[in-house]
Parts: C-alpha cells; structure tokens; sequence
C-alpha cells in the first residue's frame, strides 16, 4: 500500500481530503502531500510511545490505531480519516499516550514545524482543528461542571498582552456575579503540570471566556484586506467557541486594528482597547465586557 500511494500522487491527495483538517480542500491536502513524508507501520508497531520528545503529527491513511496510556486503553479503535500527535506538535510536552497500529497503518508523517505552518497558511484548518479538540473536551467534561456562587471568566493572552490581561482583575474584585480568572493567576497554568491538561480544567469550569491580543498576535496576509488574528489566537478562540458558544466568547483587540475574523467565527463580539489605556478608558474597556456577559446571566 505504501508503494502504490507513492507511485500515484492523485490517489494520495484523495486519501488526503477526508481528513478533518483538509474538508476537501485542494491546497490542504496538497501541502500535506508536499511537505510530509509516508511512513508504513506494521501490525503492533508504535507511531508514538508515551514520555519521548517526539513531536511529529501523523495523518493516517489507512488501518487503524490503539490509543493507550500503559494498560489503559483510552481508543480501542482509532481509524484512517484521522490524525494523532498533534498535542506535542503545538504544545511544549512529552508524549503523553502511545499511539500503536492494529493492523498495518500507511500514514502522511508531518513534522511540527510543518504542521505549524499548516495552521498558519490555512486559518480554516486551525479554526476546525481547535473545534476538533474542543469537541473531544467537551463529550469529557460534559457532566463536570460543578454550581457556582459566581460566574467564572477565564481571559487568555501572549506573554505580551499579560498587562492587559492582568488589569482586568480590579474590575471584578468586588462584583457580585461575575469572577475573573486570567491566566497568569498561580493556580490555573501549574508549573508541574501538563499545559492542556490545565487549560482543559478551566475550560469545564469557567462560563464565559475572553481572548486578549496585542498587535504582536494581528497578521495581515496577502490573501487578506484586514488584519487577522495570529494562527494561536484563532486556535484558543476556536476552543472557547467550540466550548461555550459564540455569544460566551470575547475577543479583545488593540484599536486601529479593525480584526477580520474567519467565516465560522463571524459574529464573535470584538472590543477594542486603546494600546496606552488612562484609568478612565482602562475601566471603559472592562465595563463594556461585564455588560456583554451580564446581558447572557
């Protein structure tokens, strides 16, 4: 099989258009044609073996896969259409399951920084592969969640925006209905702990989620008459969409920007904030956010 995808480009690229983040997109399927390499694996091989530093994503076009993590299996039956090891490709973390071929698996090897650069070049395939992983997070988290006295809003940033993330927590001190939980607090991004296990847990207990990007995280790309949010502002987005919903989701960009945003998140509300906020604008800014949220209570 793997001998018969090598000598016939046009079958590849077919194999290619049902994954989830190709949606028979020619250029898609394309580029994973042009820059991965095909790989067989046979019956009890590993594509990935859990705690190694591999970061390699793996589009599986035949046969099918066991996802386990020691004895436990958590997918008995994984199956060609799909793809696995995207987490280590876009996250800093060891393997963290082993990913084994049931029967002989023929597979398009993507490297991360490839994989990287899909995302970027194609806004759509990152917007569908945060809904992907948001879909998987919600059918686990779907009874988690646990009754509040407040309404929880998780916020979101670069390192870079992290003053503007930070100056929200003054205005929800003492508000008797909604609880402001950014990123940087201590006990949200453990240390010691997986990254997406972290942001997973606050994902299931939070009601409401903003996203804050500063001018380091807007693109503008040829293809585009406005800027764009960068390919990791439109994946967090992407996950909080596909976790709370539209109206539950706020995007905060710095003004001037004037942010186009894709087709699937069209009517996200947008505010804007000055980049050298007074104290005055600064409690503008986040009064104009609590009233967004309070009008969905």
């Amino acid at each position: 099989m793997l001998e018969r995808f090598k000598n016939d480009q046009a079958e590849l690229i077919d194999q290619l258009m049902i994954q989830p983040l190709v949606k028979q997109d020619q250029g898609r399927a394309t580029y994973l044609a042009q820059h991965g390499e095909l790989k067989e694996f046979q019956s009890a091989e590993e594509l990935i073996s859990l705690g190694t530093l591999t970061t390699d994503v793996f589009f599986l076009l035949t046969g099918s896969v066991t996802i386990s993590i020691g004895k436990h299996v958590l997918v008995e039956s994984f199956e060609a259409g799909n793809y696995v090891g995207e987490i280590a490709a876009v996250y800093v973390t060891a393997r963290t399951s082993t990913v084994t071929a049931r029967e002989q698996v023929v597979a398009v090897q993507l490297s991360k920084e490839n994989f990287k650069a899909f995302l970027q070049q194609f806004p759509d395939a990152s917007h569908a592969f945060a809904l992907d992983l948001a879909k998987r997070m919600a059918i686990r988290n779907a009874n988690v969640a646990k009754p509040r006295a407040k309404h929880r809003i998780f916020a979101i940033s670069s390192a870079e925006a992290l003053p503007v993330v930070e100056s929200g927590i003054q205005h929800f001190a003492h508000d008797a209905n909604l609880e402001y939980a950014p990123w940087s607090m201590p006990q949200i991004f453990q240390l010691s702990s997986y990254p997406m296990d972290d942001l997973e847990a606050e994902l299931s207990n939070a009601d409401f989620a903003v996203a804050i990007a500063n001018d380091d995280d807007i693109v503008t790309s040829r293809n585009l008459e406005q800027p764009m949010p960068r390919d990791n502002v439109l994946f967090e987005l992407g996950l909080f969409v596909g976790r709370f919903g539209r109206k539950r989701t706020v995007l905060m960009a710095p003004k001037g920007t004037e942010v186009k945003l894709p087709s699937d998140l069209k009517g996200l509300s947008v505010i804007y904030y000055p980049r050298q906020m007074t104290d005055a604008q600064e409690a503008q800014v986040w009064d104009k956010v609590k009233r967004h949220f309070k009008k969905l209570l």
